[in-house]
């Protein structure tokens, strides 16, 4: 090949290698914003999945605390009937003689906590299902050894990582989403039993205070 051939080799290449990597600088660009916005999904993830946790922490320590309150009532319902009437304190000694069962609601309590382990039990048997996906490997291949064609590489070489950064912070948010998925259903199933105890406990608490009142 003569000077004047590779002069013109090289002259009808360089536009068409420019365009490239103009295209590829743009697709680079692209890429880093799409997963600038990516990180920032995942940090705000992180930081609602941690109070979602942090929520469920507080629901575990309130449902046993409204069972209590029940409790504390057949408790005190008792002892209004003692002071009501002789009867009612013979009646409560008696009862007082046979062994003491877990009261309906804190079967009830144990049903819910039994539920809430096979919710995560489940959500811990799907994430185990995903199969590790293999990283990719870099296929760009150009044998070019224009200067311009040795840039485009290099850029088409860091858009081939932002991509695996990015379908790696994916895979992330899929794992945080099903884990506020469990969170949720911990907080509605414990939601659900809150509810019903503490719906029951006031009628019961006014009862309480009513017939308390009639004794002064």
């Amino acid at each position: 090949m003569t000077v004047q051939e590779k002069s013109s080799f090289s002259s009808d290449t360089t536009d068409i290698w420019q365009k490239a990597l103009f295209v590829a600088g743009e697709s680079r660009d692209s890429t880093q914003r799409s997963l600038a916005l990516l990180e920032a999904t995942a940090q705000v993830g992180g930081t609602t999945l941690e109070a979602l946790h942090h929520q469920g922490k507080q629901l575990e320590k309130i449902q046993p605390a409204v069972v209590q309150i029940h409790e504390d009532l057949d408790e005190a319902t008792k002892k209004l009937r003692s002071i009501k009437s002789v009867f009612g304190g013979v009646k409560n000694r008696m009862k007082s003689t046979f062994k003491k069962k877990s009261s309906p609601r804190q079967d009830a309590l144990e049903r819910v906590d039994a539920d809430i382990k096979k919710i995560r039990e489940k959500a811990q048997d799907d994430k185990d299902a995903d199969k590790e996906k293999p990283s990719s490997e870099p296929s760009i291949v150009i044998d070019s050894e224009h200067p311009d064609a040795l840039k485009v590489k290099e850029v088409s070489l860091q858009t081939d990582d932002n991509l695996d950064r990015m379908s790696s912070l994916l895979d992330d948010l899929k794992s945080q989403a099903q884990a506020m998925s469990v969170e949720l259903d911990v907080h509605n199933r414990r939601l659900d039993a809150i509810t019903t105890d503490v719906s029951d406990a006031l009628p019961r608490i006014q009862r309480a205070t009513n017939k308390t009142r009639r004794l002064h």
